[in-house]
């Protein structure tokens, strides 16, 4: 677990601003719960770059961007903030039955998690989810860099996140290899950084631990540990021990997952991957969510 604040101000904790945690939030203002969403202000960059959206009730014909917009002025109406911050991972059962929600500026202390992720991307390098772990890859430089102190490791990412995680680990490491793809703008600085741009192609490993990767051109790059730094990881990473199949997480028609108070909603439960389908589920979970707080023998009585 990372050495941040511990913030006990919260019931729920929502993660996500796409369609499903936007209606999730929304059913928990209603009912007066206190709660934390934690997404992007921007909300869904999906819906934003839609030119069109012609299957949503009510909203024949609209622009992905205005919908965002719509979206906005709606939680602005109801008081609702987006906490600009980027999970971590979610520890369960931490502190009797309380959910540890570790984010990059905090770490939140809860009784019930939704996860309204959106869709999990897909393995950016292949190979990277055999070694997740103990293999020596890791999604999360400021959670695992303490364990590859004074070793050289290498990072990749795509997201200006990135960077932030490149200079911790040049705190830690003594050598650090920051491979940035073209999305990423920034740059470190420290000396015992050497930052490239590309991409991977593969992932070397010897007896189930990471030795390298390998770039387009045949390079290799050696090191302890490699850490990818994507627009988010797989749910059994971000929830360890939630049951998932293809990437989906396992949900029951009340949004339950099979970890006690944690529920799931939207495209991160499966397919199809709709609006409206999104917008229920985040509903669902929500008002089970409350159930979960309010009713003892809920989560066991169904």
């Amino acid at each position: 677990m990372t050495q941040n604040t511990m913030i006990d101000n919260f019931d729920i904790a929502v993660i996500g601003s796409g369609p499903a945690g936007l209606a999730a939030a929304i059913n928990l203002k209603i009912r007066n719960k206190r709660f934390i969403l934690l997404g992007y202000p921007q909300l869904s960059h999906q819906v934003e770059v839609s030119v069109l959206i012609d299957n949503l009730l009510g909203f024949p014909n609209i622009k992905g961007s205005d919908l965002n917009k719509a979206w906005k002025n709606h939680l602005e109406a109801m008081d609702i903030r987006i906490v600009d911050d980027r999970v971590r991972q979610v520890y369960t059962n931490v502190f009797d039955e309380k959910h540890v929600v570790a984010c990059r500026n905090g770490d939140y202390i809860v009784r019930s998690v939704i996860i309204a992720a959106g869709i999990i991307r897909n393995n950016l390098i292949p190979g990277e989810s055999e070694l997740l772990g103990q293999g020596g890859v890791s999604y999360c430089a400021t959670c695992d860099g303490m364990f590859y102190k004074g070793k050289k490791v290498v990072i990749f990412g795509t997201t200006e996140d990135a960077v932030h995680e490149a200079e911790y680990l040049c705190e830690v490491a003594s050598e650090v290899v920051f491979i940035a793809s073209a999305k990423v703008k920034g740059t470190v600085s420290a000396s015992n950084c050497t930052q490239m741009r590309g991409k991977p192609v593969k992932i070397l490993s010897e007896n189930g631990k990471f030795t390298a990767v390998e770039m387009f051109d045949g390079t290799q790059i050696e090191g302890a540990a490699l850490f990818i730094i994507k627009d988010a990881a797989g749910p059994s990473y971000l929830v360890p021990g939630i049951e998932a199949e293809n990437d989906s997480i396992h949900v029951d028609a009340d949004m339950r997952t099979n970890i006690r108070g944690i529920f799931a909603a939207g495209d991160c439960t499966g397919k199809p991957w709709q609006l409206m389908r999104a917008m229920g589920q985040g509903q669902i979970a929500a008002l089970n969510s409350v159930r979960y707080l309010d009713e003892e023998n809920y989560w066991s009585g169904l």
